[in-house]
């Protein structure tokens, strides 16, 4: 019988053969339309086998007066269970744009206290001006 600790230690070692989480160089903005619903120069790179890349935006830089909490959670094997979500202010179909792992299990720790969102808002990566170095690797 498999005991929780040996499960996480197990699912940590999937997870961080799937995942790699790089800081994003340059600025990543989101937008609904005409409306930024983020900016940030501190995104995340979430790199997952099989997905397109995924941007993670610190709390602080989304504006989150132009979203609305929803009741949806989700669970990943490799990041853990998603349970803040979102959807644009005034839309009332409750279609999520936006969410984030608070808890994230440990081999994707650094996406927590990140908003990740959905291609159906347009999110842009501009390279930075300076030419900086190669991203670091944070798990």
């Amino acid at each position: 019988m498999t005991t929780a600790p040996d499960t996480l230690t197990a699912q940590n070692r999937v997870a961080a053969q799937r995942i790699r989480i790089v800081q994003a160089q340059g600025t990543v903005e989101v937008h609904n339309g005409e409306q930024l619903i983020a900016r940030s120069s501190a995104a995340l790179e979430l790199h997952e086998r099989g997905h397109d890349v995924r941007y993670y935006l610190p709390r602080d830089d989304v504006d989150l007066t132009a979203l609305r909490a929803i009741d949806t959670t989700s669970h990943c094997p490799f990041k853990g269970d998603a349970s803040d979500y979102w959807t644009l202010a005034g839309d009332e179909s409750g279609t999520p744009v936006a969410w984030s792992y608070p808890d994230p299990i440990d081999a994707s720790a650094p996406i927590a206290g990140h908003l990740g969102f959905y291609d159906t808002l347009t999110i842009t990566a501009s390279a930075p001006a300076d030419g900086a170095a190669a991203a670091a690797v944070l798990a």
